[in-house]
């Protein structure tokens, strides 16, 4: 296969990846929960007895939690507050939550409302009820569901704002490298000055962004609860505020070294040899040091640090943003000077650069490999669940870029230290030198001018001759591009629930979804409204199933049995032996695809017919029927 096949490919394959892209981003829904209700006291749906009000509720989580003050809210049949607040753990145990009761509470139906924040800094909530006495109607449920996550707006910039850290970290860090490892002298470009800086002064901005967008995007709000300083305060309080906190004073640090690399290092005639070369090692050290560091504050606060094996996978995970940063940082660093029209890097360092990230291929192999199998766990969670199938995404693109950096290795072990696309451009006339030192500005603006213009003649004469390297620009321009849609990728990855978490939930239901299992006056309706995501189906539970009151559950499932919400949900009964009905009743929705109806009248017994009608969008509607048993 030639180069320009290979490079016609690699087009091919980036315009397919970013078609998958953008179509994973516009369908993108909301991350599921992370940390799972696994127990709670009283349980979901429980009846007590009249005289055994409980003084407290208590939450199980299947790992740990942190609470604020009002985390969990409990509310009475008529929508006032049943708890005392001061939500806290129960027992000193940091996967529960415990909320104390006000004492002399009436009998009907309880709402229990509850937020919290993973141990991996994502936020989770949900709502279910429980009876004193006997099941009532409630005022509590259709609003008291706490939101998770903010407004879109919030949820769009905090997303953003996650993405453009990770693409700044990957061009600071691995920019810093080459020019001090590989390129010593590229701390003279200007260019290559503003890519530092620029990416420095975006990892800042996108931090402190990060930090003030977390409050609203946990607790739920507009952008204006950014600047609340309760909700910063809370932050800062969390594993991720401990983390940005870190990374704020590690860029402080970092703004000196930019400025020794640039000023210091810039200024040496010989970076090889005596006090260059110390400087060189010095430099070295404390870069990596500062650049394990910054590494540390994503790894310390996402997926790595929960799970299994965590003493394990945080430092994997953090030799796995090194290996991006140096290869990402690295490509753009090299993009930069082939595009120049001055001082470019050597053949030599760029062949270099290309046994480099041939390594940090190897590792992001190795290292992605083990947090596949760390966070999916099985091969059919890959295509089951909205994780694997964003990783499958993201796999896919790695080996697009695989490609496209096969045909650049190719391109690279052809270029020569002459070639004037990589070196300084040779064979160049530069006249009126000594004019240059005259003392009028504009004449050297003019010689300046003048000897720029020369240069990139000779530069297209040369590509003329050699396409080499503009077929290098264009392969390492599909690279970077390829490896920030695959930066855009993982931004969504560290905001979804692992897939292991999903089959770990399937296994061991949440209070919510234990009557799904429940044997009597059950029904299970397959439906599909025909758009997307119209598939499913909504399990639906007539409790006790006697005449007289009675509280109706639908659980609404997709097709791999993940819970799903829908537009509008209408319930309807009817006895067609006797021709009653249709009886409407109107759900409340308690929790991700949990709606629910207390003291549902059924006036005799007999063979009732159910009427669901499911819409899942402004025009995708259907209306599916089963029967339940009333006795």
């Amino acid at each position: 296969m030639t180069i320009r096949r290979v490079s016609r490919w690699a087009t091919t394959l980036l315009a397919a990846a970013a078609a998958a892209l953008v179509l994973l981003l516009a369908g993108a829904a909301p991350a599921s929960a992370h940390a799972q209700l696994e127990s709670s006291t009283p349980g979901q749906g429980q009846t007590l007895g009249a005289s055994a009000a409980p003084g407290q509720v208590v939450l199980t989580f299947s790992e740990s939690v942190t609470l604020r003050a009002d985390d969990v809210r409990v509310f009475a049949p008529n929508g006032s507050r049943a708890d005392t607040g001061g939500t806290g753990h129960a027992g000193g145990r940091t996967d529960t939550a415990r909320v104390a009761l006000r004492s002399g509470l009436a009998q009907g139906t309880y709402t229990v409302a509850w937020q919290a924040i993973s141990a991996d800094t994502h936020p989770v909530g949900g709502a279910f009820t429980f009876n004193i006495g006997h099941a009532s109607a409630t005022t509590a449920a259709p609003g008291e569901k706490p939101a998770v996550g903010g407004t879109a707006a919030v949820e769009w910039a905090y997303q953003i704002a996650r993405g453009v850290a990770y693409a700044a970290f990957a061009l600071l860090v691995g920019g810093s490298a080459f020019v001090l490892l590989l390129w010593t002298r590229g701390v003279r470009r200007p260019d290559v000055q503003r890519l530092l800086q620029g990416s420095w002064a975006a990892l800042l901005l996108s931090t402190v962004a990060v930090l003030l967008l977390y409050g609203p995007h946990t607790a739920g709000g507009g952008p204006g609860k950014a600047l609340s300083y309760s909700l910063i305060r809370s932050t800062l309080g969390t594993r991720l505020g401990t983390a940005l906190g870190m990374r704020l004073l590690l860029l402080a640090v970092f703004a000196v070294f930019l400025s020794v690399l640039a000023v210091r290092l810039g200024r040496a005639k010989d970076v090889t040899a005596g006090p260059g070369r110390d400087l060189r090692w010095a430099l070295g050290l404390v870069g990596a040091l500062l650049a394990w560091g910054l590494a540390a504050t994503w790894s310390a606060a996402d997926h790595a640090a929960v799970g299994i094996q965590p003493g394990l996978a945080l430092p994997l995970d953090m030799v796995h943003l090194m290996a991006m940063a140096l290869w990402l940082g690295g490509l753009t660093t090299i993009l930069l000077t082939l595009r120049g029209t001055d001082e470019r890097v050597p053949a030599a360092a760029v062949r270099k650069f290309s046994r480099m990230a041939l390594w940090c291929v190897a590792a992001l192999a190795a290292t992605g490999t083990y947090q596949s199998w760390r966070q999916v766990g099985t091969w059919s969670a890959l295509y089951e669940t909205d994780y694997g199938r964003t990783l499958l995404i993201k796999l896919l693109l790695v080996a697009t870029i695989v490609g496209a950096a096969a045909a650049s290795r190719r391109l690279v072990a052809q270029l020569t230290d002459s070639t004037p696309a990589v070196g300084a451009p040779g064979g160049v006339e530069c006249r009126g030198e000594g004019a240059a030192t005259a003392s009028t500005t504009k004449r050297k603006a003019e010689l300046e001018r003048q000897q720029n213009a020369r240069t990139a003649a000779a530069r297209r004469r040369a590509e003329r001759l050699d396409p080499t390297p503009a077929l290098l620009r264009r392969s390492v321009l599909t690279e970077t591009a390829l490896a920030v849609a695959v930066l855009a990728v993982t931004t969504v990855l560290t905001n979804s629930n692992p897939a292991r978490n999903e089959a770990a939930a399937a296994k061991s239901p949440s209070p919510a979804a234990t009557r799904r299992a429940a044997p009597q006056n059950t029904v299970t309706i397959p439906f599909d409204t025909g758009g997307a995501n119209g598939r499913g189906t909504a399990d639906v539970t007539l409790d006790p199933g006697r005449t007289g009151g009675n509280t109706l559950h639908v659980l609404l499932a997709t097709p791999s049995k993940k819970p799903m919400d829908v537009a509008e949900l209408d319930v309807g009964l009817t006895l067609p032996a006797r021709d009653i009905g249709p009886i409407p009743v109107k759900t409340n929705h308690l929790d991700t695809g949990h709606y629910a109806a207390s003291s549902v009248s059924v006036p005799m017994p007999g063979r009732w017919r159910v009427a669901i009608t499911v819409r899942t969008s402004a025009i995708d509607e259907i209306t599916v029927y089963g029967q339940v048993t009333v006795r």
